[in-house]
């Protein structure tokens, strides 16, 4: 498959806002992971690999090589900020610039204030059960928190911050 790397780049410029660190963010919708998926031509790319491909007049086939940050700004489609390398070489400098998920980070371990998804803390946690426990309605603790009263129940049923005892 060959790209028309004109048109390529003109998806590109026309989806990113210049920031003043250089980064070309991407300014719609981002996947779960922090990445931009981009469909062009009927086909989805991560918007990095795309850019880069484009602005370097190169094609890569899906699993010749990743395309990393040097910005390290998962939205960043300057390929200024983009470099080619293998699996191992991505890894290697993830872990340099401690950005893998391993040890007390890695994604099955990130729960409750480690999560950056978190609006309470874990003594907020506990007097939300407690004052569950003690019949205070849902609504009323919810308002207290400031969170929704279906978190609240999820909370005080242990559907959710399972890992805390009480």
């Amino acid at each position: 498959m060959s790209l028309d790397f004109e048109a390529a780049r003109a998806v590109i410029l026309g989806r990113v806002t210049i920031s003043d660190s250089g980064c070309w963010e991407w300014n719609l919708k981002l996947r779960p992971n922090g990445y931009a998926r981009v469909t062009y031509k009927q086909k989805s790319y991560y918007a990095h690999r795309l850019s880069y491909m484009a602005f370097n007049s190169v094609f890569l086939d899906f699993g010749d090589s990743d395309i990393c940050h040097k910005c390290d700004n998962r939205k960043c489609c300057n390929p200024e900020h983009l470099f080619r390398g293998t699996r191992l070489e991505n890894m290697q400098d993830a872990m340099r610039k401690n950005r893998l998920s391993i040890g007390d980070r890695h994604s099955r371990l990130v729960r409750g204030e480690k999560s950056g998804n978190s609006k309470l803390k874990e003594h907020q946690v506990m007097q939300i059960r407690a004052m569950r426990d003690s019949g205070t309605k849902l609504r009323e603790i919810a308002d207290v928190f400031g969170i929704d009263k279906t978190t609240v129940s999820l909370i005080a049923k242990r559907k959710v911050w399972r890992h805390l005892n009480g």
